[in-house]
């Protein structure tokens, strides 16, 4: 961890009066030199801070500081010899080690363990809650009693959500001001500010719960950020509410203008804004506040309830959702993570803000930014891990079954049996790593993404989420309108999942990302990243790879054995009760095992498995001495000629064709008698059926474990790249694989209503539309280089929809994701509770699959890439534009010609535009090129996916960007209003609120003098930005 250890120093001194608990404690502690150190007992004084436990240099209380315990994920337990009871253990979640104490007596001993285990968050939340239900009790408190604030408090409220917490506010307050005395009391030249607390009374200590955006001072004033309240913030009807007026001055301290005080049952039943007098310290009136209840999202019926104790709100009625092109248009609870059960299951912990933008229509925009952690970040990692580990497990098994090789192919084996199992060992050790980490946030943050015990998870990974809704739109605020309205206000969703570049951080980038590494290394490093470029996109047009052979054959000999097992039965039964099975079962069965069957045998004609069993049986004949083999002894049907390979494949068509004819026959001749006459006349052979379904199926085993034999002698002969290449490759496209599980699984459960647009994804796949900020100089070319990788390796990739079972309880671990296949062919299936997999179209309910169509745009735009531009170079940026445009003009041609007509004219000629920006436009930093193809990808209802290094600081510039962008384009905020709105999102928004759980900190981790070379509408407003972690 990060800590300032002069700060450490100074509290353990000066807490002395706040503590939980002090006194002399014996630490176990090792002395002596490196290689002869021994255990001592060192009485030392000890202090308990909140979750700070303090250790001192000696037993004197007046000692400085030693050292510190970070008391979360902490356990307190006695020592469990009875001839100790003065000793305990302090043992930590993850960490092996433990901390001997020894206290003066077995009480001192009791009473140390207690503080240390209330001493940690879980407790203390607990604590909180519990005071809170006991003040709920004491009914309301006069709030004449408060003093006008001497200070700043600096409490400030948690505001993160659960996933069982809805994301929508119980209630909303919009905030002006009018008649401010601006000549007497306020600087006109600074900006001002209202800073909103609360406190439940009796207690008396103010909690900062909301600060506005910052406006010229003036005598009318209107702030767009407006005041929400949420269910986990637990207000009551007796809960008081402080508004300070504040300006800061030009040395960065604050003064307090005026204040004013309410009750949140001063906003019951009411129809008109709140008016309250801003006074000054010495009681003079400096202005007016207005207070209006904004109704969006809850009934006007804010009404005490029997005890009088919370708020009880009233959701608008549910409309009937429909959607639009560019976003969801839905009923005014959509967006709602709390009402969706899918979405519930992979997000939490939501952070949002509100705000009212004016329009051109001279209306008004209701504007909610959502920003939610994910289970995804871990889950995906996690089942990916495991496929891995399952399918190096069963390669070793394969290659262990292999005898008497060649000396060089039995090394080569051995060689590559090692590497597996290293390779097994750190994917365990990587899955170890991941359970533990589970139990704290939903999220890696940036400050952690060069660990390595968390390199396959994705670097703060987010979904966020905009909800828009027009004032002409919504329905009358009033209580009587609000029983009456017939349907809920139409309400627009865009969604953008932000995480931080797919990239292994702990193998660093010396000799650059993993382009560079598959290049051959006699060619020039710009060239070689172009040609693995290159390479790397014709993958995806190879058919029937050798690499997905053995997921294929193994998927494929369950069905036949599944097909004969089914035909087995119906012949035993027919045996059983003297009868011949219909033809309709019967010919259905044959036909199913004859189609499964004859694509097995296609699948074994591939053309690299035929050279790997020819290798042998050259090697065999040509250099191998008599009595050695180089296939398994025991496989007594060929000996590794490629002429007997065929043969076997031939003898399955046989035997297929005999079981065919058998079948028929009997069902011909069933025809022929009647059913009484069977026994005396023709009795069908249902022996012979039998004995020979037995010897497919035996045939089958067979050629399949070949197959796998020779796949296994290709992977010896063909060696796959290094060890540390392909765990690379699995580290970043772990990473990616998260972020397009997150995006394809919300957009799905978004548009679950838009059946054109399933069919669409059903026939041809999904647009993925990634969008870069990283440069293309040093370093961050190298992670480039990887996320490149990772994004076009998702062409293995396929999506499946299931119905989840039924599940009882508060567990939705059933509607995860979970992932099959190889690394090279996986299956993502998403279970769908069963009242969403009603709604898909037959083509995904029978669970076809469909595939992803990812592209990558890629502009830098920090000072870094200005050095690209002049003395490196931006080749691989240019090649990764190109490409993708293809890819995107394809999807849409073929979109297009299905549906969309109405858009097909907006679409082409945005196309157009993108293409002479990529291929013609000669500009640097030309951020145009993210507009354009971020705007198409929302046309034809791609996933949006933005992405820097971190995900925190240029992805927030990017995202605020396109938010307001669309609320320019798609909902008629008003052009003057773009400033505001952009920067008010910046210091107000949750893109802020994201850098503190990252870094800590409040503030994007820019420099004056980066931003100089920031394209301007990337630059943050004054305030918000300065040196911090990264």
């Amino acid at each position: 961890m990060r800590y300032n250890a002069s700060e450490l120093k100074q509290m353990a001194i000066t807490s002395a009066k706040l503590c939980a608990k002090e006194g002399v404690l014996s630490l176990r502690e090792k002395e002596g030199k490196l290689w002869n150190k021994t255990d001592v007992l060192t009485e030392r004084w000890c202090r308990l801070v909140d979750n700070l436990f303090f250790y001192f240099k000696t037993k004197d209380m007046g000692s400085d500081p030693h050292g510190v315990f970070v008391l979360e994920g902490s356990h307190v337990r006695p020592v469990s010899d009875s001839t100790q009871e003065c000793a305990f253990i302090l043992e930590f979640d993850g960490d092996n080690r433990s901390t001997y104490f020894l206290a003066s007596e077995p009480a001192e001993a009791k009473q140390w363990i207690k503080a240390l285990e209330d001493a940690n968050y879980t407790k203390l939340k607990e604590k909180y809650e519990m005071l809170m239900k006991q003040q709920n009790m004491l009914g309301e408190s006069s709030q004449q009693n408060l003093q006008p604030p001497s200070s700043m408090p600096q409490t400030i409220i948690k505001e993160t959500r659960s996933a069982n917490d809805s994301v929508l506010p119980v209630l909303e307050l919009g905030l002006s001001c009018v008649d401010l005395n601006i000549a007497k009391t306020i600087d006109h030249k600074r900006s001002i500010q209202i800073r909103v607390f609360s406190l439940l009374p009796p207690a008396t200590d103010l909690t900062q719960v909301f600060k506005t955006d910052q406006v010229k001072a003036a005598s009318d004033v209107h702030f767009v950020a407006t005041l929400s309240f949420y269910q986990s913030h637990l207000i009551t009807p007796h809960t008081v509410l402080r508004f300070v007026l504040v300006q800061k001055k030009e040395n960065g301290t604050i003064d307090t203008l005026g204040f004013t005080n309410c009750n949140v049952s001063d906003f019951f039943y009411l129809t008109k804004p709140l008016t309250l007098s801003l006074e000054y310290q010495d009681n003079t009136c400096i202005g007016v506040l207005n207070l209006t209840v904004h109704r969006e999202y809850v009934s006007a019926q804010l009404t005490r309830s029997s005890s009088e104790t919370q708020l009880s709100t009233v959701l608008l009625s549910h409309g009937s959702p429909s959607s639009d092109a560019n976003g969801l248009k839905v009923d005014a609870s959509y967006g709602d993570i709390g009402q969706v059960p899918n979405l519930k299951s992979l997000y939490c912990e939501a952070i949002s803000r509100t705000y009212k933008f004016p329009t051109t229509n001279k209306g008004f925009l209701s504007v909610q930014e959502i920003m939610l952690e994910t289970r995804l970040s871990f889950h995906v990692p996690l089942e990916y891990l495991k496929l891995l580990i399952d399918q190096e497990t069963r390669f070793i098994g394969t290659l262990n079954s292999i005898k008497y090789l060649v000396d060089y192919l039995q090394q080569t084996k051995i060689k590559q049996a090692q590497n597996k199992e290293k390779l097994i060992q750190q994917y365990q050790e990587g899955v170890k790593n991941i359970v533990d980490r589970r139990r704290g946030p939903s999220f890696k943050a940036s400050m952690q993404k060069t660990e390595k015990e968390y390199e396959f998870i994705p670097t703060n990974l987010h979904l966020q989420r905009m909800r828009v809704q027009h004032s002409d739109c919504i329905s009358a605020s009033t209580p009587e309108n609000t029983e009456n309205a017939s349907s809920s206000p139409p309400v627009r969703v865009y969604d953008i999942i932000t995480v931080g570049a797919a990239t292994a951080h702990c193998f660093k980038y010396k000799q650059g990302g993993l382009l560079s590494l598959m290049s051959s290394s006699s060619e020039k490093v710009k060239k070689g990243r172009e040609l693995a470029l290159t390479s790397l996109c014709n993958q995806e047009n190879l058919k029937n790879d050798i690499a997905e052979l053995p997921v294929t054959i193994s998927d494929l000999q369950k069905e036949v054995k599944s097909h004969i097992s089914t035909i087995e039965t119906l012949i035993l039964a027919g045996k059983e009760c003297n009868t011949v099975p219909t033809r309709t079962s019967a010919e259905m069965a044959v036909t199913m095992l004859s189609d499964k069957t004859c694509l097995l045998v296609s699948l074994l004609d591939n053309e690299d498995l035929c050279k790997a069993l020819s290798k042998i049986s050259n090697d065999l004949n040509g250099s191998s001495s008599a009595g050695n083999s180089l296939l398994n002894a025991s496989t007594k049907l060929v000996s590794g000629s490629s002429l007997e390979w065929e043969e076997l494949k031939s003898s399955v068509k046989t035997k297929l064709s005999e079981i065919i004819a058998k079948v028929h026959t009997m069902l011909d001749n069933a025809n022929l008698v009647e059913i009484d006459d069977l026994a005396s006349n023709t009795v069908p052979d249902y022996d012979s059926i039998v004995l020979n379904l037995n010897e497919l199926e035996t045939r089958l085993s067979t050629v399949c474990n070949l197959a796998m034999q020779g796949h296994a002698i290709h992977s010896l002969i063909h060696i796959q790249g290094s060890t540390d290449l392909i765990y690379r490759r699995d580290v970043v496209f772990s990473q990616v694989l998260s972020s397009c599980v997150c995006g394809v699984s919300t957009a799905l459960f978004s548009f679950i209503h838009d059946t054109e647009y399933l069919n669409n994804i059903s026939n041809h796949g999904m647009l993925i539309h990634f969008e870069s900020l990283l440069s293309t100089y040093k370093n961050e070319l190298g992670m480039l280089e990887d996320h490149v990788v990772g994004i076009y390796d998702l062409h293995k990739v396929s999506f499946c929809c299931e119905k989840s079972k039924e599940q009882d309880g508060d567990d939705m671990d059933h509607l995860l994701p979970t992932i099959h296949g190889t690394r090279n062919r996986i299956t993502v299936r998403l279970h769908l509770d069963p009242q969403t997999f009603v709604k898909l179209p037959d083509s995904l309910r029978s669970g076809a699959p469909f595939k992803v169509v990812p592209v990558l745009f890629n502009i830098g735009i920090n000072e870094e890439q200005t050095l690209a531009e002049k003395i490196g170079s931006t080749s691989l940026q240019d090649c990764i534009n190109v490409e993708s445009l293809s890819r995107l003009s394809s999807y849409s041609e073929k979109i297009i010609q299905n549906s969309m007509t109405s858009q097909a004219g907006e679409i082409e000629s945005k196309l157009n535009k993108l293409k002479e920006a990529i291929n013609f436009s000669k500009k640097n930093k030309n951020v145009e090129i993210l507009h354009l193809s971020s705007e198409i990808s929302r046309m034809l209802k791609g996933v949006r996916v933005t992405s820097c290094k971190s995900a925190k600081d240029r992805t927030a510039m990017s995202v605020t960007l396109e938010q307001v962008q669309i609320l320019i384009n798609n909902h008629q905020l008003s052009p003057n209003e773009f400033s505001r709105a952009l920067n008010c999102m910046r210091s107000e928004g949750t893109r802020r609120e994201n850098t503190r759980k990252n870094v800590g900190v409040r503030k994007y981790a820019f420099t004056s003098v980066q931003l100089m070379t920031f394209p301007k509408l990337y630059r943050p407003p004054d305030g918000t930005y300065g040196k911090s972690e990264s």
